[in-house]
């Protein structure tokens, strides 16, 4: 029934890790001609132009935990695999800041990748006032400061999208 449906809606909360770069590698994916989605065109398609939105409303996050894995399951796996030989996945400095460091490294990094293949990134914080650290870190991953959005509120985040949406369809004649 509907209010069945709206009491689950309002039991729902938020809980586990934000991993900002791994969003932006499936989006990566997702244009990507190659598996494991095939229907983005080749990168060298002159016809084409790819474009993708990150948009978060979460710091970075990778919980540490006083388990034999040393943290939460996440996009990494556990930060230190109980297995023998098993690579350790986020450093060996097994606290909640050391893991969101590296993560914020492989987001930096799989930013870069994507823009020197071609995608241009826009970039929206939303109601992440008080995370300077992730606004940069955002900015940084933007394809220029035009490219970055701060949203404090619903309208401002609409308007964001109108901005990119805007940029995203001019007419450009080439000579």
């Amino acid at each position: 029934s509907k209010t069945e449906v709206e009491t689950a809606i309002s039991a729902l909360a938020a809980s586990g890790n934000t991993n900002i770069g791994e969003g932006v590698a499936w989006g990566w994916r997702v244009l990507s001609p190659g598996q494991p989605f095939t229907e983005g065109r080749s990168y060298d398609d002159t016809e084409n132009a790819k474009f993708m939105v990150v948009m978060t409303d979460g710091q970075s996050t990778y919980s540490s935990a006083s388990n034999h894995n040393r943290s939460r399951y996440g996009a990494y796996g556990y930060a230190d695999p109980y297995e023998a030989g098993a690579p350790e996945r986020l450093g060996t400095t097994y606290t909640s800041t050391a893991y969101v460091d590296v993560s914020d490294d492989n987001t930096r990094s799989v930013c870069a990748n994507a823009k020197a293949a071609g995608i241009t990134i826009f970039t929206i914080a939303f109601r992440l006032e008080s995370a300077p650290a992730t606004q940069a870190l955002l900015r940084e991953c933007a394809s220029g400061g035009d490219k970055y959005f701060a949203a404090s509120d619903g309208d401002t985040l609409i308007q964001s999208f109108q901005n990119i949406g805007r940029e995203i369809s001019k007419l450009r004649i080439a000579s």
